[in-house]
């Protein structure tokens, strides 16, 4: 039986506190943030889900399937977890808040053969929330979130059985800096706005 493919996942579950706490509908060019990865996923033909807080008064678009993460602790790794354990299968993630990853990097990473985790990595510095876990990662996940352990932590966990993705790989999808650029505050989105419209070329040096 052929290996079922991996599913999208948009992990939408941060509190977003400088930004109104409501990050993912926080508008970038006239749309919500979170439409960025979610339209991403589906361009990449993905099945989407997007994953949040109960308490979150997220839209998700039509067609797109919304999974509500346990409301304790505040770990990225519990969004992740809740998914790969609701999903039965391997999943790419994508932050919410990633508003210039590409169909061609996420259909990649869904073509991944094998259960290993894939982790970007960008300058040197783990770029965990844009990747692809699976079933195996689940015991990791689990202790990373009950030792209140980092993210960068957890990818240690895994050894051998992850694979980091380098700026030379990643730089055939296009800028590194950008494709990961993460937007957490007014003027992180209103850099991105530059970037939309042209008037700012360069990539973030936030990372």
């Amino acid at each position: 039986m052929a290996e079922r493919r991996a599913l999208g996942v948009v992990l939408a579950g941060g509190r977003g506190l400088r930004l109104s706490g409501r990050k993912g509908m926080a508008m970038l060019a006239g749309r919500p943030l979170l439409d960025y990865p979610v339209r991403a996923m589906l361009a990449a033909d993905l099945d989407v889900a997007v994953v949040a807080k109960r308490e979150s008064r997220l839209q998700v678009p039509s067609g797109v399937t919304r999974l509500d993460e346990p409301d304790e602790p505040h770990h990225p790794l519990v969004g992740i977890l809740h998914a790969v354990d609701a999903l039965a299968g391997a999943v790419v993630v994508c932050a919410g808040d990633m508003p210039f990853v590409t169909p061609d990097l996420l259909r990649w990473l869904a073509a991944a053969e094998g259960s290993d985790a894939v982790v970007l990595s960008v300058g040197g510095r783990l770029q965990p929330l844009l990747g692809r876990y699976g079933p195996t990662q689940a015991e990791a996940m689990r202790e990373a979130i009950v030792q209140e352990r980092s993210m960068g932590w957890f990818v240690g966990q895994l050894g051998a059985a992850c694979r980091v993705m380098s700026d030379e790989e990643l730089s055939g999808f296009g800028n590194p800096r950008r494709l990961t650029m993460d937007i957490d505050t007014p003027e992180q989105l209103a850099e991105a706005e530059r970037y939309l419209d042209g008037t700012d070329v360069a990539p973030s040096s936030k990372l």
